[in-house]
């Protein structure tokens, strides 16, 4: 039986968790689920990720993928009441992953900075 994604994910984790290395965790994950079952560069990849502090399982949104602006989502769409507004919007932002929230937060951050060192000039961003 083939393991998904999602499985191997939580065995790297939980390999993770226990100290060993990225390409030990592959190969223990390849000798228990079968060969090429995930190799040594995904295994290294995810243990950046865990040890940056991410651990979540679910993949990041690509940069080939352009993000969807609001306007472009509620585009053409018809309101008959603010409810329906809110339930538009709400829709866009359950549409999002966990990744797209943390780079904008980022982002406004990179920006507060900038703000800060330029004493609140506008500028071009």
């Amino acid at each position: 039986m083939e393991c998904d994604k999602y499985e191997i994910r939580v065995l790297l984790r939980r390999y993770w968790k226990q100290k060993f290395k990225a390409a030990v965790a592959a190969r223990k994950i390849c000798e228990i689920e079968g060969e090429d079952t995930v190799n040594e560069p995904t295994a290294r990849r995810w243990f950046n990720r865990f040890n940056n502090g991410d651990l979540t399982l679910e993949d990041r949104s690509r940069s080939g993928r352009p993000p969807v602006s609001m306007a472009k989502f509620l585009r053409g769409k018809k309101f008959e009441s603010k409810g329906d507004v809110e339930i538009a919007v709400r829709q866009f932002f359950a549409s999002k992953p966990k990744e797209w929230f943390y780079q904008g937060l980022e982002e406004l951050a990179k920006r507060c900075v900038k703000t800060i060192e330029y004493d609140g000039l506008c500028f071009e961003y």
